[in-house]
């Protein structure tokens, strides 16, 4: 069995991480997520079964990720941890995104990346100029993050090598239609 994290303990709902479980108010997560509301509250297989335990299986999830967004929808900031790493918080940014919780999430993650906070630096991000970096840039656009953006493009400008910004190099004079 995973751990049992509580999130609160009056909670009426189990969502069960492969690494962990989280007990949880479900109108907490109906307030905060219009996903949720239809997940937990509509014709589907998570809704409140009519007998036994409510429990809700979230496979793609992680426990840090649950961990860090569940404890600010359920004003809980105590149980809130600060971010170490930037690909952790591009995980939570993901899941904010994929469960339509971007504005209620808006102020702590505005917090999170303000210049004087920030306890990490998204170098290592923009160097990979990958997959991972272009969501990086999207979340980042999608929540008004603009010194994130500024630091960003600034990265990418300043890291270039002459054959990426050389006129023989189609990449960047021709654009793709």
């Amino acid at each position: 069995m995973s751990d049992m994290i509580v999130i609160d303990p009056d909670g009426d709902l189990i969502l069960r991480t492969p690494e962990a479980c989280f007990k949880v108010c479900s109108a907490a997560l109906r307030r905060a997520s219009p996903v949720f509301k239809t997940m937990l509250f509509g014709p589907w297989r998570e809704s409140k079964p009519a007998t036994g335990d409510w429990i809700v299986d979230l496979p793609e999830e992680t426990k840090f990720v649950l961990n860090s967004v569940l404890p600010i929808i359920h004003a809980v900031p105590v149980l809130v941890k600060p971010f170490v790493d930037i690909d952790p918080f591009i995980d939570v940014l993901m899941f904010a995104d994929k469960y339509d919780m971007k504005e209620i999430l808006q102020p702590w993650i505005t917090n999170a990346v303000r210049d004087d906070s920030c306890r990490w630096n998204y170098s290592h991000v923009v160097k990979s100029r990958g997959e991972r970096f272009i969501k990086f840039m999207q979340v980042a656009w999608d929540y008004g993050l603009e010194n994130v953006i500024d630091f960003a493009l600034r990265a990418i400008v300043w890291s270039a090598t002459e054959s990426e910004i050389s006129p023989a190099n189609d990449r960047i004079i021709r654009s793709k239609k």
